[in-house]
C-alpha cells in the first residue's frame, strides 16, 4: 500500500508538472497580439522606422515605426485585424570621430512604446506619428544602458548611414509581465538592434529610414500557470486528505 500511495504521489506531481508545461506551450494573445512563448523564434522581431536627425551633441532625436515580423510570422498571423507600432525617443549623448567621416556615437535616456491597434491605419506608403502612436499600449520599455554604435556622415542628413545596439528594460504596458523576464545582459529584458539611412520616402520632419530587431524571452501570464498549477495541487490534496480519513 505504501508503494502505491508513493506512486499515486509522484504521478500526481508529474502530472502537474506536464500540464503546466502544456500551458505554456499554448499560444497566448496579449491586447490581440498571438504568438508561442515556446517558439524556437521567441522573442524575435523586426520592423522599420522612420526618425529625426540629431545636428549636435545632446539633441533629442524621435521616431516611429511598424513591427512588420513576430517571432517568424508576419502581421496578419501574429495579428490578425490589428497592427503593432512603435515610438521612440533618445538623447545623443557622445559623438567621437575615429577616421575622417566616421564617428562612435552614444544614446541615453531611451524610450520606447509599443501600441496594438484593433484599426489598422498605418500605412507604409504614408507612414506617419500619429498613426504609429494610435492604440492601447502593449509595452514600454527603457535603455539598460547605453545604445552605441558607429555612423558615416553622422551630421550629414543627406549621406548619414549607420546602426547601433543596446538593451531594454521593459516597464509597462499589457505585455509587460510576459517581457520582464530580465534574461539578457545586466539584468535587461531585450536586446535590440538598429540601422539608418537617408528615408527615400518623404515624412515631413523625419528624414532617416532604417530596421529595427528585437530579441529576449517571453513567457505566457504567470497567473494562469500558477492558477493551473495551484488548481491541481489542490486536488492532490484534498485526494490525499481524504485517502488518510479513509
Amino acid at each position: 500500500m505504501k508503494i502505491f500511495s508513493k506512486m499515486s504521489k509522484f504521478l500526481a506531481v508529474g502530472s502537474l508538472v506536464v500540464l503546466a508545461g502544456a500551458a505554456q506551450a499554448t499560444p497566448i494573445n496579449v491586447g490581440g497580439v498571438v504568438w508561442d512563448p515556446d517558439s524556437g523564434a521567441d522573442f524575435q522581431s523586426n520592423g522599420n522606422v522612420y526618425e529625426t536627425f540629431a545636428t549636435t551633441v545632446g539633441d533629442t532625436v524621435t521616431g516611429f515605426g511598424t513591427v512588420t515580423q513576430y517571432n517568424g510570422l508576419t502581421v496578419g498571423d501574429f495579428c490578425p485585424g490589428c497592427e503593432l507600432t512603435f515610438t521612440f525617443s533618445m538623447e545623443l549623448i557622445t559623438a567621437t570621430p575615429l577616421v575622417p567621416g566616421l564617428f562612435l556615437f552614444e544614446f541615453d535616456n531611451i524610450s520606447v512604446n509599443m501600441f496594438v491597434d484593433d484599426s489598422p491605419e498605418y500605412s507604409q506608403l504614408s507612414p506617419s506619428f500619429a498613426d504609429a502612436s494610435d492604440g492601447v499600449l502593449f509595452l514600454s520599455a527603457v535603455n539598460n544602458g547605453l545604445l552605441t554604435g558607429t555612423a558615416f556622415n553622422l551630421f550629414d542628413a543627406n549621406n548619414i548611414s549607420g546602426n547601433g545596439s543596446g538593451f531594454l528594460d521593459v516597464n509597462g504596458g499589457l505585455a509587460e509581465s510576459n517581457f520582464d523576464t530580465n534574461g539578457k545582459f545586466n539584468g535587461s529584458d531585450i536586446q535590440f538592434n538598429s540601422s539608418f539611412i537617408p528615408a527615400q520616402v518623404d515624412v515631413d520632419g523625419f528624414p532617416l529610414f532604417g530596421s529595427v530587431d528585437f530579441a529576449g524571452d517571453t513567457i505566457p501570464e504567470p497567473g494562469s500557470v500558477l492558477l493551473l498549477g495551484g488548481g491541481l495541487l489542490g486536488l492532490y490534496m484534498g485526494r490525499r486528505r481524504r485517502t488518510k480519513k479513509a
